[in-house]
């Protein structure tokens, strides 16, 4: 890496360009730690405010895609694990995305969930973690989360839906791990 004296940079970016001012060296010695501080203060703000603003993006990212290590920190992030039965999938766009809507019926739940069915706004697969296929006349083991409104979304798209086969589950579409302890409380092998 190279190093560049700070009183012989011109610019440095983060986002934004920011502009290094040498001390006018005519200036008393005094002015010029003074006006130096004051530039190095503002220097200080604008940098935390920059990366601010970077972080909070990035925070919004990682919150729209959790990555969770085991089954365990993904039931924690969870209100409800549930069996459910695809009954049908329309097509819609909301807000400008194409979503699928999911009918569902509930077989199992864990814990007690208060409804017999379910629908899920999901966005149509597009292979990214914030997607996933469902597919009608299927079942899948999910882990949701119920917002206060009480409508349910799905925990993880790629993560925390598990297809069923002949009443054992599969793995989810990353494979972290595999339905586990959770798959006998469903009333499910796997």
């Amino acid at each position: 890496m190279t190093q560049i004296p700070l009183a012989t940079a011109t610019r440095w970016s983060v986002g934004m360009t920011m502009h290094f001012v040498r001390p006018d060296p005519r200036q008393p010695s005094r002015e010029r730690r003074k006006s130096g501080a004051t530039r190095t203060s503002a220097l200080c703000i604008a940098l935390a405010a920059t990366l601010a603003a970077c972080s909070s993006g990035d925070q919004q990212a990682a919150g729209d895609s959790p990555f969770y290590a085991s089954l365990g920190a993904l039931e924690s992030a969870s209100d409800h694990a549930l069996l459910i039965s695809v009954t049908g999938i329309e097509k819609a766009v909301i807000e400008g995305m194409d979503q699928d809507i999911v009918h569902a019926d509930v077989e199992a739940s864990d814990p007690d969930f208060d409804h017999k069915t379910v629908t899920l706004t999901l966005p149509v697969d597009n292979g990214t973690d914030d997607s996933v296929e469902l597919r009608t006349g299927t079942e899948y083991a999910v882990f949701v989360k119920v917002s206060d409104s009480g409508v349910a979304y799905l925990t993880s798209p790629d993560q925390g839906v598990f297809p069923v086969v002949d009443g054992t589950a599969g793995h989810s579409d990353a494979g972290t791990f595999p339905l586990g302890d959770a798959a006998r409380r469903l009333g499910l092998a796997g």
